[in-house]
């Protein structure tokens, strides 16, 4: 499987079980069940040494960054390798 469709697959996977989960508890939780059904975020990442290629996918406001640290250590870059999915952004509207 590549891996988009491992992550399409991964989190489609868990939001569906999440989901029974949610509506079983929310059946026995008295006074707030809408918290169960609150946002969530994920990111996954999966590295083909084979490639050297990273793959990075993120759900929600959340995002992933790479540290790297300059030759001798006195520095460390955060190299933003995704962004967050927010209504803020052009092209998530």
């Amino acid at each position: 499987m590549d891996p988009e469709s491992a992550f399409t697959f991964a989190y489609g996977e868990t939001d569906r079980r999440y989901l029974l989960h949610a509506r079983e508890q929310a059946a026995t939780v008295v006074g707030r069940p809408t918290e169960l059904f609150a946002g969530t975020c994920a990111v996954g990442t999966y590295i083909d040494f084979s490639t050297g290629t990273i793959h990075v996918s993120n759900l929600g406001d959340s995002r992933a960054v790479f540290g790297a640290a300059s030759a001798d250590g006195a520095r460390v870059d955060a190299i933003p390798l995704s962004w967050d999915h927010a209504c803020e952004h052009e092209g998530e509207r």
